[in-house]
C-alpha cells in the first residue's frame, strides 16, 4: 500500500493521498481535518467504489443504501441515483453523488499544462519549442523518463490529455460554427419576411 501511495503522490503532486478502508475502519481518522464543523465535502467517483459505504461508516448509521458486490465483475451495484446531503455528528456535511460512468475532459490545454507542471518545465529544455515528446532529437522530457526522473506512464497521460483537450476544443469550435450558421440563417429568414411584408404593404 505504501508503494502505491508513493506512486500516486509522485504523480499528482500536492494533492493529499489518504488510504482508508470503510469496511475495516482503518485510516478514517486522517479525514478529520476535512470534516471540521461547517465544512461540506463532496464525494466523486466511479459507480461501485464505495462512496455510500464510506458515508455510512463516517455517520455511524446506514443513511445511504448500498448493494453487495456483484460476483460476475466484482463491482458494487449502482444504487445512488441522485445527490444526497448528509449531516455528520461532527457538524460537517457530505454530499453523495451518483457514480460517474464516463469522464470527459472539458478544459483548455493550458489547464493540462498546469496540472503537469513538472513535464512543462522539462519541455522548456527541449531542443524544439514545438516538441511533441515523441521521436524528436533533443527531447528533454523523454530524457527525464529514460533517466527515471519521470515515469513513462505520466508522460503518456500528459500526451493523452492534451489530445483530448484539443479534440474537445475542436468539437466546441464546430458546435459554435453550427450555432452561428443557424443564427444567421434565422436572421436572413426574418429579413426576407420583413421585405416581403413591406412589398405587400406597398402593393395594398
Amino acid at each position: 500500500m505504501s508503494e502505491f501511495v508513493s506512486l500516486l503522490t509522485s504523480e499528482i503532486g500536492e494533492i493529499a493521498v489518504i488510504p482508508i478502508s470503510a469496511l475495516n475502519n482503518t485510516g478514517l481518522e486522517h479525514l478529520n481535518p476535512f470534516l471540521a464543523p461547517g465544512n461540506t465535502v463532496i464525494f466523486l467517483g466511479s459507480s461501485g467504489v464505495g462512496k455510500s459505504t464510506l458515508i455510512n461508516t463516517l455517520n455511524g448509521t446506514s443513511v445511504q443504501k448500498t448493494e453487495d458486490i456483484r460476483e460476475d465483475d466484482g463491482k458494487e451495484r449502482h444504487t445512488t441515483m441522485v445527490r444526497h446531503l448528509v449531516s455528520l455528528p461532527s457538524g460537517s456535511c457530505l454530499i453523495d453523488t451518483p457514480g460517474m460512468r464516463e469522464i470527459r475532459i472539458w478544459t483548455a490545454e493550458e489547464s493540462v499544462q498546469d496540472a503537469f507542471e513538472d513535464i512543462a518545465k522539462f519541455s522548456q529544455r527541449c531542443r524544439f519549442s514545438d516538441c511533441a515528446h515523441e521521436q524528436e532529437p533533443g527531447c528533454a522530457v523523454r530524457k527525464a523518463v529514460e533517466e527515471g526522473e519521470r515515469s513513462a506512464g505520466r508522460l503518456e497521460r500528459y500526451k493523452k490529455l492534451l489530445k483530448e483537450a484539443a479534440f474537445e476544443r475542436g468539437n466546441a469550435e464546430i458546435g459554435l460554427k453550427r450555432f452561428e450558421k443557424i443564427r444567421y440563417k434565422g436572421i436572413s429568414q426574418l429579413a426576407n419576411e420583413y421585405r416581403e411584408k413591406k412589398k405587400w404593404d406597398a402593393y395594398r
